[in-house]
């Protein structure tokens, strides 16, 4: 009898790792049509830094467990191969997430797992119209409203980190932010780190397929000038006609050797064609009409506009910015 005893109880020491593991472990669960068979990339935090992993999905499902040190809120990421966003999540120890429903319907999605998880993609799901469209002005306002009325709710923080639009709006973000009262320090972090891993600035540019003024797509392509100028611009940022001086005298000063051009970000181009024949200029105008979601625009990180993106006749980028002082050094050494 003394004997089951000691084997009993050494078992038991030898579970308690194992146990130990699962509970600090978080699982991801997915069953996405459209996700086919190809790798997903996890990017996940923790108190060690941003992990990123490559997980295997077959016949649209896939699975993913891993360890957390810190026993505090994070994020998790899934990236598809076009490095597009297949979904989202907070989680802590010991969270198990169920995801499933349609690619083409990333914004709703059915998901059990964390509470806030639920509620996460139950407000997307009610207003997928506003996550879908390019003009993400009524969703901001929407997640305004919630943060105001909800400070010490989880999914307040979670929306105006992750779904709050910050181009040329960082200062109503930070003070959305002050204002909230559940901001879990592990989740803080994790947005702050897991965006600069995954916002790399690109280093080069191909050709750019946009619609043109014209009536019609056209490509923006480097490689048939010694160098060129993208002007990326909003109308909330002053319009393009606060840049118009200055882009008619590169304009001016470097002829054809120049590739010169400015891209509309706004989603709402009922004032498009006005604006850019109040600017005049004898360059492309252009409208992306994804916005600062193009795919195309991904890598140039918009944070703000205006923007100016200068590269060679290779189409790497040598100026990356929003200060045209520094666009003129650059065009100085590249066209001297």
């Amino acid at each position: 009898m003394k004997h089951r005893y000691i084997i009993t109880a050494l078992l038991w020491l030898a579970l308690v790792p194992l146990l130990a593991g699962c509970s600090r472990a978080f699982t991801i669960k997915g069953n996405i049509k459209g996700v086919g068979s190809q790798m997903l990339r996890v990017v996940y935090y923790t108190p060690q830094g941003v992990k990123d992993a490559l997980i295997p999905a077959s016949a649209d499902r896939f699975e993913f467990k891993a360890p957390l040190e810190a026993d505090d809120w994070t994020l998790v990421y899934l990236y598809d191969m076009q490095s597009q966003v297949v979904a989202r999540f907070a989680v802590e120890r010991g969270s198990t997430v169920k995801v499933r429903g349609d690619l083409g319907q990333r914004h709703r999605l059915e998901v059990k797992g964390p509470d806030v998880d639920e509620q996460w993609y139950k407000f997307m799901a009610e207003h997928a119209a506003l996550y879908d469209s390019p003009d993400h002005s009524q969703l901001d306002r929407l997640i305004e409203k919630q943060a105001a009325s909800h400070p010490a709710d989880l999914l307040s923080t979670l929306l105006v980190l992750c779904d709050y639009s910050k181009l040329n709006n960082a200062a109503q973000a930070s003070r959305l932010l002050a204002g909230l009262t559940h901001k879990p320090a592990g989740l803080m972090a994790a947005y702050t780190a897991i965006h600069r891993r995954v916002a790399r600035k690109a280093a080069s540019i191909g050709s750019l397929l946009f619609y043109e003024s014209g009536g019609d797509y056209a490509a923006f392509d480097p490689a048939t000038a010694q160098a060129s100028l993208l002007c990326l611009w909003t109308g909330n940022s002053g319009s393009l006609a606060q840049q118009a001086a200055q882009l008619k005298q590169w304009s001016s000063a470097y002829g054809s050797r120049l590739l010169l051009a400015d891209v509309c970000l706004d989603a709402d181009t009922s004032a498009w064609r006005g604006t850019i024949a109040a600017a005049g200029g004898t360059w492309r105008h252009y409208w992306a009409p994804a916005g600062p979601l193009d795919r195309q625009l991904l890598g140039l990180d918009i944070q703000s506009t205006p923007l100016y993106v200068v590269t060679d006749a290779r189409g790497k980028i040598v100026y990356n910015g929003d200060q045209p002082a520094r666009v003129a050094a650059s065009l100085a050494r590249l066209l001297k």
